[in-house]
């Protein structure tokens, strides 16, 4: 495992945050690129999500949106999506749905289905409440990475947010990626990489290319130092619930 000191000291720069992550140090050396029309076609199973958060702050009830990423890993007509328990810290299924937004822009209601429910299991997984039709997805991995492999980290992300801001920005959220990070550390939960974090893309995939070109999902965004390093869950430990959810849809 991490050492407790360096992981805990993460995660209260994450909650501190508002739960959110993908702070980069200025835009200048900001390693990600933003993408206003998703062209490759895996590009559709990554999704901006709003979820609907109730959290006491100081004795009174604050309401807001926590903007996060998921990713679509099963095929249709229902898909499976997957994300980071952090996004959903707060939200109640008796309240407003949690809205995905598709690539196209259209809008598709979300259950959420079960969680790890803390930040050291930092995964949730969802499905739609309408079917799909030809979703594209992204299959999990069935094995963990290793040390040095390439990565791709994808999220949904404002172009004019400055580091550290705590409040909303008007601009466009955009699909942001940072292809050609690295994996550094592959024994620990959660892993570690080099990829560049950015707010807004919690629960977005840690992906690597695979020899015919085609992608598989290693990991969920959980938490980063800002400039250098993210941590991430690794998805292949959530495939036997991920096989017995898909075979109930």
């Amino acid at each position: 495992m991490l050492p407790t000191r360096i992981y805990v000291a993460l995660t209260q720069v994450v909650l501190a945050n508002c739960l959110c992550i993908w702070l980069i140090a200025d835009a200048a050396s900001d390693p990600t690129e933003r993408h206003q029309v998703a062209t490759p076609r895996w590009h559709e199973a990554v999704v901006r999500i709003e979820v609907p958060i109730t959290r006491s702050q100081s004795r009174f009830t604050k309401h807001f949106i926590e903007h996060c990423t998921a990713t679509i890993i099963s095929p249709g007509p229902r898909p499976i999506l997957l994300s980071a328990w952090h996004c959903f810290d707060g939200y109640s299924s008796l309240g407003n749905p949690i809205i995905a937004f598709t690539v196209a822009g259209k809008k598709t209601a979300l259950s959420l289905i079960q969680t790890g429910g803390s930040m050291s299991e930092d995964w949730a997984l969802l499905t739609t409440q309408e079917a799909i039709p030809n979703a594209v997805w992204i299959p999990v991995s069935p094995d963990g990475g290793h040390q040095d492999m390439r990565l791709v980290a994808a999220g949904f992300t404002r172009a004019d947010e400055p580091p550290g801001a705590t409040t909303p920005t008007t601009g466009d959220r955009l699909l942001a990626l940072h292809d050609g990070c690295r994996l550094i550390e592959a024994a620990n939960i959660p892993q570690l990489s080099s990829c560049v974090a950015r707010k807004g893309a919690s629960g977005g995939p840690i992906l690597s290319r695979t020899d015919s070109g085609s992608y598989r999902l290693y990991g969920i965004i959980s938490a980063g130092d800002g400039e250098s390093v993210s941590y991430f869950y690794p998805s292949h430990s959530l495939l036997g619930r991920i096989s017995e959810l898909s075979s109930s849809h």
